[in-house]
């Protein structure tokens, strides 16, 4: 059976809520609806400013159009340049879910398509996504829609 998009808002929010320093999320673009939602951000927020070893990197294949009409994630994402890190992924290099995001290496949450129910894992898994993630993040391009733009 498909997750309602409020069983996988509250399946994301309790996977960051768990979250210590590092947050991998993969996706066709910033998941509008999901990591937009205040809850979703604040969480984010928490832990990209908790020290010197919070990481969030986030892989899209398309973030023009979410640029383009806005999105409540852009603004943190620009002001935190070094530690929430956007790249567009190389199609061609790397075989990807629906969605998934990846938490201090230990934990996983995906969506293999949209006919999929979620699926979530511990630390066994989520090291070979882990593994999967890193090679597809190593062949990204910085995402050009994302970053900040001085004047």
């Amino acid at each position: 059976m498909n997750p309602s998009p409020a069983e996988i808002r509250q399946q994301l929010a309790q996977c960051l809520q768990q979250a210590r320093w590092q947050v991998d999320i993969l996706a066709e673009d910033l998941l509008p609806g999901m990591l937009d939602q205040p809850a979703i951000i604040e969480s984010l927020q928490q832990i990209a400013t908790r020290g010197q070893h919070s990481r969030i990197r986030l892989l899209n294949r398309n973030t023009e159009i979410i640029a383009r009409n806005g999105h409540r994630l852009i603004p943190l994402i620009q002001r935190l340049p070094s530690i929430i890190q956007a790249r567009l992924s190389a199609p061609d290099r790397c075989v990807q879910p629906l969605w998934l995001i990846l938490t201090d290496q230990q934990r996983l949450l995906l969506q293999k398509d949209e006919n999929a129910p979620l699926h979530m894992a511990g630390e066994r898994e989520a090291t070979l996504w882990q593994e999967r993630f890193n090679e597809c993040w190593e062949h990204a391009q910085p995402d050009p829609w994302l970053r900040r733009i001085s004047l």
